[in-house]
């Protein structure tokens, strides 16, 4: 049976990619293609995860993205209430 020699330097990115620098160059080039590109490097490895994520809520337009995150909020009418609430102001809006 003939198997494959894995080597260590297949699983893991050159160290010039942690360069802050270049980690920022990298990044920035990114978020040009748009906000769906900076999401799948924030995943891709853990290094690039905090600095991705950084970038990538310093470009969110509004609060509104962060809302929708948020358990329990529903919005009616672009007004954003707890769900448990939801009724009382369905009765407040009649």
């Amino acid at each position: 049976m003939l198997t494959r020699r894995v080597w260590s330097w297949e699983y893991s990115m050159h160290q010039v990619l942690l360069i802050d620098e270049i980690l920022q160059q990298v990044l920035e080039l990114c978020s040009e293609c748009g906000l769906d590109t900076l999401s799948q490097v924030a995943r891709c490895c853990k290094a690039w995860k905090d600095p991705a994520l950084d970038k990538l809520w310093r470009r969110l337009s509004s609060v509104t993205q962060l809302l929708q995150l948020v358990p329990g909020l529903v919005c009616i009418g672009g007004i954003y209430v707890s769900a448990r609430l939801n009724h009382l102001f369905l009765d407040y809006l009649d």
